[in-house]
């Protein structure tokens, strides 16, 4: 496993054959996974992230967005039932929230000591738009014909289009307690 760091300039990061971590932090960044299972974290910066080919039972792509002024990121090759996407916000009423679908979240611990399981249910929703409207109510909106993913009617990145997100549950992560940051993981 290597773990890959960028600068505050723009940067082009490619990863190995191994389980990569690759951080960009500043700037436009270029971040491609590899072979392996990879964490991608664009930081600041309009991104450009590529998971790569890896992927197998145990693991997957895992792609980090930043809604605190981490700009619009383009994701290339996300996949719904194979990859996860966390997004970590600061906000005032913040809480830790998971989205996925029951594949892509079977193997993912998001705290020391809790596992996700698709019976947990929260208020939080991911709709699916067909139009450019973002004002739907929901927290997450993705519209599926442009690939555009909101956060609180923020856009957070470019997905492929078309994503299949009827399988997608929200739950939330760990103990339900306020931390200082949202994670979702989608």
């Amino acid at each position: 496993m290597a773990i890959i760091y960028g600068t505050s300039g723009n940067d082009y990061k490619s990863g190995t054959q191994a389980n990569d971590q690759i951080y960009g932090y500043g700037g436009a960044d270029t971040l491609i996974g590899g072979l392996g299972n990879d964490n991608l974290e664009g930081g600041g910066g309009n991104d450009y992230l590529t998971g790569g080919n890896g992927r197998d039972t145990n693991g997957r792509d895992t792609f980090v967005l930043n809604y605190s002024g981490g700009g619009i990121d383009r994701i290339t090759d996300f996949s719904v039932n194979d990859d996860i996407l966390k997004v970590t916000t600061s906000t005032i009423s913040s809480s830790q929230y998971v989205i996925g679908t029951p594949s892509s979240l079977s193997n993912y611990e998001v705290s020391e000591d809790s596992a996700i399981s698709s019976t947990k249910s929260t208020n939080r929703s991911l709709t699916v738009e067909s139009s450019n409207s973002t004002s739907s109510g929901n927290i997450f909106t993705y519209n599926a014909s442009t690939g555009a993913l909101f956060y609180l009617n923020q856009q957070l990145a470019w997905l492929p289009t078309n994503l299949n997100w009827n399988l997608a549950v929200v739950v939330p992560s760990g103990n339900n307690t306020l931390p200082t940051t949202d994670e979702l993981i989608i």
